[in-house]
């Protein structure tokens, strides 16, 4: 199984289509660079990593039905580990215009970490209108564990499981912090948020496992925000430009050639 790193080309392509499993149709966005710096321009995907926690694009549990063959595959091997991948919006989106926030999961059974314990869909957010005055800032979180899948009945490993984030507003979220007049580590709706904080904005959105995760290895693909679906997917355009260097691990490949070709068997 070759593992595939993520720090060139960047290549998207939309089309759009009628996806199950999401709430209606949307642009399907084909992702191949999360980046390799927690900090990117606007437009762009981050990977927020710490100690060993890795994120990266890799075929290893394949993808939902739809979504080809890859996904981004997360590791958390020790608590204080972090692996995230962002999008830094290319503009604020105002948060009562949010529609659609959803994503696919696959949690490896082979995980050591707690049933319960799988990636989340984390949200930076600015509360007070998006211009970080008075300390506007905050993380939002959306986990599975306090949306229908509890300790006692946490999501079935081994195999994509749909999840809903938004569910009209009526999903439930939590923050590292104060969010106007909601308290931190509230654990209430996202509509809770929204009428507390008219002004909110969202700057940056994606998918990883926070600290606290050991021994959790998963995978994510088909994230959906608003009208837009990202699949996460190594194609024979990743290969072009000294990507067939760049963006695998060292020694995968000769040359451009054989990286085009054996994208080229494996979607066929």
């Amino acid at each position: 199984m070759r593992t595939k790193t993520t720090f060139t080309t960047g290549i998207a392509v939309a089309a759009t289509l009628a996806l199950a499993g999401t709430a209606s149709a949307a642009t399907v966005e084909q992702v191949d660079d999360i980046g390799a710096e927690p900090y990117v321009d606007a437009g762009e995907w981050a990977t927020d990593a710490t100690s060993d926690g890795t994120p990266v694009i890799d075929d290893e549990f394949g993808a939902p039905d739809g979504f080809g063959q890859d996904s981004v595959v997360l590791r958390t091997p020790e608590s204080g580990d972090k692996a995230a991948t962002l999008l830094n919006l290319a503009e604020p989106v105002d948060a009562d215009a949010i529609t659609d926030i959803s994503y696919h999961v696959f949690r490896d059974a082979d995980s050591t970490a707690a049933d319960h314990l799988t990636p989340s869909i984390q949200m930076i957010v600015d509360f007070n209108g998006g211009t970080l005055e008075d300390g506007g800032f905050a993380t939002m979180v959306f986990e599975p564990t306090y949306n229908g899948y509890p300790v006692a009945d946490p999501i079935a490993s081994d195999e994509w499981v749909f999840l809903d984030a938004f569910d009209d507003g009526q999903a439930t979220w939590w923050s590292t912090r104060a969010v106007g007049s909601v308290d931190a580590y509230s654990f209430v709706s996202l509509q809770t948020y929204l009428d507390a904080n008219p002004d909110m904005e969202v700057l940056r959105i994606g998918i990883g496992q926070g600290s606290g995760n050991p021994g959790l290895t998963a995978a994510v693909d088909g994230f959906t925000f608003n009208d837009t679906t990202y699949d996460f997917e190594v194609t024979a355009e990743t290969c072009k430009d000294g990507g067939w260097e760049t963006a695998f691990a060292e020694g995968t490949y000769r040359n451009q050639g054989q990286c085009i070709a054996d994208q080229v068997s494996e979607a066929s």
